[in-house]
């Protein structure tokens, strides 16, 4: 596989201008709460439509990801529910 070394610089270059402006959001604000996934849950069946979606279930870590900013993720829950979920912090460092 080969890669195109002009567009894999801008995307560098796109990522760091990125983790600039997260930075400068931070002088702002403390803190950031973020869905770990779109949805609470996914039976095993659907698992497969789920996964087929990946820049959809990657919308809310990513940005925190590629920024190279930390994230602390926590288990969250619906009272009466059989689905689980989490939620991501992200915060200045």
């Amino acid at each position: 596989m080969a890669y195109d070394p002009v567009r894999y610089a801008k995307h560098q270059i796109d990522r760091d201008n990125f983790e600039g402006r997260l930075r400068l959001m931070f002088e702002e604000v403390d803190a950031i709460l973020a869905p770990v996934m779109p949805g609470v849950g996914v039976k095993y069946a659907d698992m497969d439509a789920f996964m087929a979606n990946i820049p959809k279930l990657l919308r809310s870590t990513c940005p925190f990801n590629m920024s190279g900013s930390p994230t602390v993720t926590m288990p969250g829950d619906f009272p009466a529910s059989t689905y689980r979920s989490a939620s991501s912090w992200s915060a200045r460092i």
